[in-house]
């Protein structure tokens, strides 16, 4: 072979073994690797054990290695094949051996432990108790309640065990849980217990972390667990979770786990009380409690918040009273978020994602880590409409000014980005991307915020990237404080013109009651109806309140109604339905009727109820708008004020 031959073959062979190089660097190398030294053994002295390691978490080429941690003094025994998964070993000596088992793939490596007891020949060898569980679970099983005195174990779980079948645990079975002892999951699970039949999963030791835990490990869906007590776990980590500890973990792999929870107690974690992964299901949730967690309740994603429902109880001495959450939301469908009839509340501890509907019930409490946001986009939309009673509030965990949260960003254009009576506060930390301003909330899509307290800003309350991307009065119908840069920008949001005369005017009981608009019912011409039908004005449909209407063709319409109580037991009222034509001269109006029909009703005398037509005329009235405040809310409002001809006032409301 000529030189140049020899050349050429030697540059393939190192494209060669480049390709290789590179193929191989390529590959994805697991780091979750477990390694299985088997169960803990008790031989006769001089009898062959045969050691069988295994490995979890990994495939292709690992490399074993058996060595003796310790032996009785004296003891010359070795290993044989120690380099092979499936070695032998022979003690020489009455006593304990504890072997080693390490496992590795390139640079990640897994270690595990086994106890070898050498008896003497004319030893009996202890017997582990009947009711100890230390081997995995490989068919379907049933663990029954044996013993009526709750006080005593049915079942002392002594290590880790895998649950690889069906495991179904009857109403009243306790089962006692060794130090760092746990249950996972691989198969399914059925624990259905009785409101007096409770089944219990708990330490040996009552003491907070003792265990690890139960890990929900499968793809199955007929997991159920109800009326189960699950205590004193959260101590260690479970290998298919690092970095997470709870009394009760579920986690999917390329299908989800699911599991359904009711009348379940969970407590006394050393962290979480449950722990939901985000590739998990929540199938069913209901009235479940969570106590003494030295962590949040449960870290439950944002796809799964809405499976949580209104009675179960998140408060109780917990690390946080409530529920952790975070992370994207994006369904085929919108969802609600409830509030929590303990008032237990939402801790979001990375940035929610909102790319569907998402809508917040009234009572709901959020609080945010610091520089954590509610980002809208695409075709999401946040809808959080509070009540009087029941206001939303959406804060800061720590509300010191310094632990501020970055803010709502409204991206989306979508019609339902409602906020009202939502309150928002302690934000602003630090400028969303691609804006100029920081505020607790960034508009650059769509939003209309009415009835909302924006306080404790590090930037501006509010920043509309555009005028037009939020409602025209947002600066006065919304209540403001200790924004340090401004409470609105533009600044041109900060002062709305005048309102104008058109539009309805609410006496002051509808606009309480929230009726910004004249009741369509309260009375027809054509028929001579009033309420609708009803007896009273106060009808339930609340289509609509009472007050005077402005229209821009210069017709006006007058709903007024009078409640008189000076009796509880006898209900008395009169109401006016007066419509017609009216023309504002100066700061004065001219009323010219055209229609007016008056009641009057008495249910303890009927003899004094009427019903007349009364005779039009003309009457013209002085009036003013202005500016004016709830004195509960703090809410801005615009009020219409008339003066009477004997120089008495009455008013109506409009935002």
């Amino acid at each position: 072979m000529n030189r140049f031959s020899n050349l050429l073959y030697f540059t393939i062979l190192i494209c060669f073994a480049l390709t290789a190089c590179q193929q191989d660097m390529g590959q994805e190398i697991p780091n979750n690797l477990k390694a299985i030294a088997g169960e803990d053994q008790e031989v006769t002295v001089e009898t062959i054990v045969f050691l069988e390691g295994k490995v979890e978490g990994a495939t292709g080429v690992i490399n074993y290695l058996w060595t003796i941690k310790s032996k009785p003094d004296g003891s010359q025994v070795e290993i044989d094949e120690s380099q092979k998964p499936n070695a032998q070993f022979r003690p020489d000596l009455v006593g304990e051996y504890i072997l080693e088992l390490t496992v590795k793939q390139h640079t990640f490596s897994a270690k595990d432990e086994l106890k070898i007891t050498a008896i003497a020949e004319n030893e009996v060898p202890i017997q582990e108790p009947e009711n100890y569980l230390s081997k995995d679970i490989n068919e379907d099983t049933v663990w029954e309640n044996k013993f009526e005195d709750p006080a005593i174990p049915d079942y002392i779980v002594t290590k880790e065990i895998t649950v690889n079948a069906k495991l179904t645990i009857l109403p009243g079975v306790v089962v006692h849980f060794k130090e760092d002892a746990g249950l996972k999951i691989n198969g399914n699970i059925v624990a259905i217990g009785l409101p007096d039949q409770r089944i219990s999963l708990q330490g040996e030791q009552p003491n907070s972390g003792y265990w690890k835990g139960v890990l929900l490990n499968t793809t199955s869906t007929g997991n159920k667990l109800n009326n189960v007590l699950i205590a004193h776990a959260g101590g260690k980590e479970f290998n298919e979770l690092p970095g997470v500890r709870a009394n009760l973990l579920l986690k999917g792999f390329s299908q989800p786990t699911y599991l359904e929870l009711k009348n379940l107690t969970i407590r006394e974690s050393n962290s979480y009380g449950l722990y939901v992964s985000s590739d998990a299901q929540l199938s069913v949730f209901e009235n479940n409690s969570f106590s003494n967690n030295t962590g949040p309740s449960a870290f439950v994603p944002a796809s799964q918040i809405h499976k949580l429902d209104f009675h179960s109880r998140f408060k109780g001495q917990n690390g946080f009273d409530g529920v952790e959450t975070g992370g994207d939301l994006f369904l085929s469908n919108a969802v609600h978020w409830n509030g929590f009839n303990d008032q237990s509340k939402y801790l979001i501890s990375s940035d929610l994602i909102v790319k569907s509907g998402l809508e917040i019930k009234p009572g709901s409490l959020i609080e945010m880590l610091q520089d954590k946001m509610i980002h809208v986009l695409q075709n999401g939309y946040l809808k959080a409409i509070g009540s009087q009673s029941q206001r939303i509030d959406i804060s800061a965990n720590i509300k010191d000014g310094i632990h501020n949260w970055k803010g709502i960003w409204i991206q989306s254009s979508h019609p339902e980005n409602i906020l009202s009576r939502a309150d928002v506060s302690y934000a602003g930390s630090a400028l969303i991307p691609g804006m100029s301003h920081k505020a607790n909330i960034v508009v650059s899509g769509k939003l209309i915020l009415r009835m909302s307290r924006i306080n404790h800003s590090a930037g501006y309350g509010i920043y509309a990237k555009e005028s037009q991307a939020v409602n025209e009065d947002i600066a006065t119908s919304n209540v403001f404080g200790n924004n340090t840069l401004g409470n609105v920008f533009p600044v041109s949001l900060a002062n709305p013109g005048q309102t104008t005369l058109q539009g309805d005017w609410m006496d002051w009981w509808s606009f309480n009651e929230e009726l910004f608009n004249l009741d369509p019912e309260f009375y027809n011409v054509s028929s001579g109806m009033w309420f609708g039908g009803a007896a009273t004005p106060w009808h339930t449909n609340r289509a609509g309140g009472f007050g005077i209407r402005f229209s821009e063709d210069g017709k006006f319409t007058w709903l007024i109604t009078e409640k008189f109580e000076n009796d509880p037991n006898c209900l008395s009222y009169s109401t006016e339905y007066i419509i017609g034509n009216y023309q504002e001269i100066g700061q004065s109006i001219n009323f010219q009727q055209t229609f007016w029909r008056s009641k009057f009703y008495l249910s303890c005398d009927t003899s004094q109820n009427y019903e007349e037509q009364v005779e039009t005329g003309t009457i013209r009235l002085p009036y003013e708008i202005k500016r004016s405040f709830h004195p509960l809310s703090g809410l801005a409002f615009w009020e219409l004020k008339f003066t009477n001809p004997d120089n008495s006032t009455f008013s109506y409301f409009k935002l």
